[in-house]
């Protein structure tokens, strides 16, 4: 009986050796993946920006031109 227990102490203490070792392998890829997600946020919101002072710039384009008609 001591045995048996002696070898499921050491098949769990490989269990959470392995299980922290996928856990570190797979940090790496996830903070790869996270890193492209803010990249991506950021381009998008630059465009939004950009795409916003863009319309302001027609619309006061269109609005200095009605006060010239006038």
């Amino acid at each position: 009986m001591r045995a048996i227990k002696k070898v499921a102490a050491i098949l769990m203490a490989i269990a959470v050796v392995a299980s922290s070792a996928a856990i570190f392998v797979g940090i790496d890829p996830a903070v790869d993946l996270l890193a492209s997600f803010e990249k991506e946020y950021e381009k998008n919101l630059f465009e939004a920006e950009y795409n916003l002072l863009d319309v302001a710039e027609t619309e006061k384009g269109f609005i200095a031109n009605a006060l010239n008609r006038k």
